[in-house]
């Protein structure tokens, strides 16, 4: 069920894609995927003028090697604590610590 609702989803980015550039000329990329951030990260991946499907099996993989700024509500501070904290620069490198070596990070940072 999921793959046919991605392919879905793809189609219906591409006719919203497919109306914009007609109506206003401008070129826009698409991403989807099982949830709005996913699709936030997966649409930055072919723009200006594409679309990237993600789907949920290849979610936690396309993540990763993401740094950590790529991430909304990462800013600055919350990068160098995960940093100091944890020698984190990935996504990957904090999933590697358990929650509470996160929020410790995060706490003395902050």
């Amino acid at each position: 069920p999921g793959d046919v609702l991605l392919r879905c989803a793809s189609d219906i980015a591409v006719e919203a894609r497919t109306a914009i550039r007609a109506a206003t000329g401008l070129r826009c990329s698409a991403g989807v995927a099982h949830n709005p951030l996913l699709a936030k990260l997966a649409s930055g991946l072919h723009k200006p003028d594409a679309q990237t499907a993600l789907p949920a099996a290849e979610a936690s993989a396309f993540v990763r090697d993401l740094p950590l700024r790529a991430f909304p509500g990462i800013g600055a501070r919350a990068e160098l604590a995960l940093r100091e904290g944890l020698g984190a620069e990935t996504a990957g490198d904090v999933r590697a610590h358990a929650l509470s070596a996160v929020a410790r990070a995060l706490a003395r940072g902050g």
